[in-house]
């Protein structure tokens, strides 16, 4: 807010200066019969730029005194007067709101994971608990509601999200209905507004019965003072994200317990593919893929170098910036006898555009515009440490830097303990 000052400050003085000049003018003297609704929508006075280049209605006083257009025999104050100072007025109002829309595109104006992270642990929270919580939540309420016929949560929802959920009725017979699973869950973004948290989460749930249901839901949850309010609720057709066999097959509890088994945390791991994907995309765009060789496998080093190699010839450079953390999980986790596979969906945005290196002339895309992308990045991690090739039995570098041994040129990423981007792919974008 304080930087905003820098773009508030110039537009209230001159607000100060039009109001000050407006309590001058006599408005006995402005007579006119025509207004102002010509020039502001035809818009020919700001296109042709006539009226300002020849300086004619200006320069000439009699023009000024003679009336014409404003009135007989205003010689001081005059219409004229009021029109400069509106549209230097305006000038500075459209100023202020482009300054201030780039200047919150560049600093995170969407919610990155740092700002939900933050605002999380503002409150003591963690990222696993509230989904727990309010999955559980939303849970509780439907068995309650629909199944014990019981009101006990009733509180916790607001009336319009109750309403939501009694649209269910038509397509879930929860009278048949034997249990309700979470199959996955995950928060999408964390904003806080005064002293309450407003949570987006999206939501997995499973209505088994005769015919089980799988549901998408979209919550918008508001906490304090240690409470939840589910405050609205959207449901998708499930046909929009898959098969129900492949959702049951990545689902939370078993992607937790394959995790578990080896020792790994599902928040961390996707803390991780962030951050590397985001380090990844600053090598590309800055020509330094070496320093995340430790982290991309040999195909996609040496797939990168060859596409860097022909923006090097044709003397281009692909911008990418102002990455932004939208939302993460973890869909498939799968383990062979020397590593271990997961794979991530994200979505992020961030600013994606071509420019002449030297120039910095923009040649493809925009350097204001916001994309959206979705991806689906695999990666993987040894089992072992290690210490020596498995191809040659060269001794690898105590760092475990290397993605290549040096001797036969074997891929040691593919055994190495660190985690290793082996497959991305673009699912969408917009």
């Amino acid at each position: 807010m304080k930087k905003n000052l820098i773009f508030i400050i110039p537009f209230v003085l001159v607000l100060s200066f039009v109001a000050i000049n407006f309590s001058s003018i006599n408005p006995r003297k402005l007579t006119t019969d025509s207004g102002f609704d010509s020039s502001w929508d035809s818009g020919s006075s700001w296109d042709s730029g006539s009226s300002w280049d020849s300086g004619s209605s200006w320069d000439r006083d009699s023009s000024r005194g003679s009336g014409g257009r404003y009135g007989r025999g205003s010689s001081g104050d005059s219409l004229t007067e009021v029109v400069i100072f509106l549209v230097i007025f305006i000038i500075v109002m459209v100023w202020v709101i482009i300054s201030v829309r780039k200047f919150q595109e560049g600093s995170s104006y969407y919610y990155n994971n740092n700002v939900t992270k933050a605002n999380l642990e503002d409150y003591g929270l963690k990222k696993s608990v509230v989904v727990n919580d309010i999955s559980e939540l939303f849970i509780k309420y439907q068995k309650d509601h629909f199944i014990n016929k019981q009101d006990a949560l009733k509180d916790s929802f607001s009336d319009s999200a109750i309403k939501t959920l009694e649209q269910l009725k038509s397509s879930i017979e929860f009278d048949k209905i034997k249990e309700i699973k979470k199959i996955d869950a995950f928060i999408f973004t964390v904003e806080k507004v005064n002293n309450i948290l407003k949570i987006s989460i999206e939501l997995f749930l499973e209505y088994v019965g005769e015919n089980s249901v799988i549901k998408r839901f979209s919550l918008g949850v508001y906490y304090t003072d240690g409470k939840y309010l589910v405050d609205s609720v959207k449901t998708y057709n499930i046909k929009d994200f898959g098969s129900i066999n492949s959702i049951k097959q990545s689902s939370a509890s078993t992607i937790d317990e394959k995790l578990e088994k080896i020792g790994y945390d599902k928040y961390g791991l996707l803390d991780k593919a962030y951050k590397i994907y985001v380090d990844i995309q600053n090598a590309w765009m800055n020509d330094t893929l070496d320093e995340v060789k430790n982290v991309l496998s040999d195909e996609l080093y040496n797939q990168y170098d060859s596409q860097l190699a022909t923006l090097r010839v044709k003397k281009q450079q692909n911008i990418m910036g102002n990455f932004n953390y939208v939302d993460s999980y973890i869909t498939a986790v799968k383990e062979d006898k020397n590593a271990i596979y997961f794979t991530v969906s994200l979505c992020v945005t961030c600013k994606d555009y071509l420019v002449q290196k030297e120039s910095k002339k923009v040649i493809r895309g925009s350097e204001n515009r916001i994309n959206t992308y979705r991806y689906s990045l695999t990666f993987r991690f040894g089992k072992n440490p290690i210490e020596v090739c498995p191809s040659c039995g060269a001794k690898i570098k105590s760092d475990n830097s290397s993605v290549k041994c040096e001797y036969c040129g074997c891929d040691i990423s593919r055994f190495s303990k660190n985690i290793v981007l082996t497959d991305k792919k673009m699912i969408s974008q917009s």
